[in-house]
Parts: structure tokens; sequence; C-alpha cells
């Protein structure tokens, strides 16, 4: 995966994170509130929303990132 693209997921990670924690299950892509859940396992952890289907992924083991963009475009600014 090129370094680029790994760090793109990466940080969304890291909103995603910050989002779920600040903004009561909170979404970085399409912003709404309320609406992501958290999977988190011993060899990953993982967000997905269930209003826009953004999905994005830590898998532990091996420190990869996977991220899957939502159906609606990302608030302005991100």
């Amino acid at each position: 995966m090129p370094a680029a693209v790994e760090q793109c997921a990466a940080s969304w990670f890291t909103k995603a994170v910050r989002s779920y924690v600040e903004r009561h299950q909170g979404c970085p892509w399409c912003d709404a509130a309320h609406c992501v859940f958290r999977n988190r396992r011993p060899e990953r952890e993982q967000y997905t929303c269930s209003h826009c289907d953004f999905f994005v992924c830590h898998v532990l083991l091996s420190d990869v990132y996977l991220v899957a963009p939502g159906r609606t475009p990302p608030p302005d600014g991100d």
C-alpha cells in the first residue's frame, strides 16, 4: 500500500477515535452524532457509521489502517 494512502487511513482513524469520544459516537465523515459503532477485538479496532457507511479499521498485529469513504462528502475543512 502506498505511504500516502496509509497515512490518509491512519489520519481518518485518529479522527474517528476523537469524534467517537468527543461528539457522542459522532462520525468524522458525515458529521452526524449517535451513529458510529466501535468494534474492538484483540486483532483490530474499527468504527462504522450507520448513517453514511463510513468505515475505518486499525489491524493491530500488522499495524495497517484501512478506510472506506462514506456515501456523503466529508464536511468542509477536512
